[in-house]
C-alpha cells in the first residue's frame, strides 16, 4: 500500500470501535489493510493512534515549489549528461590512442621483420626450403613414433589397433599407394 492509500484507511478507523485498535491504541494491522506493516502506518501517520486519531495533513506543494523541484530535477540531469558525455569524450580519446599505438606497434614489428630478412643472407627460396625442411624432419620424427608404436602394439598382439595409428585418411591413402608402388617394383 502507499502513504495515501494508508492515510485513507486510517481516516475510517473508528476511535469507538475496539476491533480497530490494539492493546496500546495503534491501529490493527488487519484494519488498515492487507500487506500493511507498523512502519509504513508510523511512516505516513507518525502521531496516529486511538488517543489522537488526527491525521496529518497533506501538504500541497505550490507552483513555484513544483516549478523549482522540476527544475532541480532538469539541472541534476543536465549536469549528468554533462558528466557522461565528458566520459565518452575521454574515452574515444583513450581508443584513438590505443588505435595509434597499435598501429605504430604494428609497424615496428614489420620493420624489424624486413630488418632481419635483410640480415639473412638466404634467398626466400632458401628460407622456404629450410622451413619445408624442418616440416619433413618433424614429420619424420612423428613417423618414427608411430613406427614404435605399431612395433609394441604388434609385440603385445593388438594387430587391430595398429591401423588407428594411422593419423587420417589422407595418411592411409599414401600409405596404400607406397605400398602398391613397392609390390610393382618387387615383381
Amino acid at each position: 500500500m502507499n502513504t495515501e492509500q494508508i492515510l485513507q484507511s486510517l481516516s475510517k478507523l473508528d476511535p469507538s470501535n475496539k476491533d480497530h485498535w490494539t492493546q496500546n491504541g495503534q491501529p490493527l494491522l488487519s484494519a488498515v489493510g492487507d500487506g500493511v506493516t507498523r512502519s509504513q502506518i508510523i511512516d505516513a501517520a507518525p502521531h496516529f493512534s486511538r488517543d489522537n486519531p488526527v491525521l496529518p495533513e497533506k501538504q500541497e506543494l505550490s507552483d513555484e515549489e513544483v516549478q523549482l523541484t522540476i527544475e532541480e530535477r532538469i539541472n541534476e540531469i543536465a549536469l549528468a549528461k554533462e558528466e557522461s558525455h565528458e566520459l565518452l569524450v575521454k574515452a574515444n580519446a583513450m581508443l584513438a590512442e590505443a588505435n595509434r599505438l597499435k598501429k605504430e606497434a604494428e609497424a615496428k614489428l614489420e620493420n624489424l621483420r624486413d630488418e632481419e630478412k635483410a640480415l639473412d643472407p638466404r634467398t626466400d627460396a632458401e628460407i622456404n626450403r629450410d622451413l619445408l625442411k624442418a616440416s619433413f624432419a618433424e614429420r619424420m620424427r612423428a613417423a618414427g613414433a608411430q613406427r614404435e608404436a605399431r612395433k609394441l602394439l604388434e609385440q603385445a598382439g593388438l594387430v587391430s589397433e595398429v591401423r588407428a595409428l594411422t593419423a587420417s585418411p589422407v595418411d592411409r591413402a599414401i600409405a596404400a599407394r607406397i605400398i602398391a608402388e613397392r609390390q610393382k617394383k618387387m615383381k
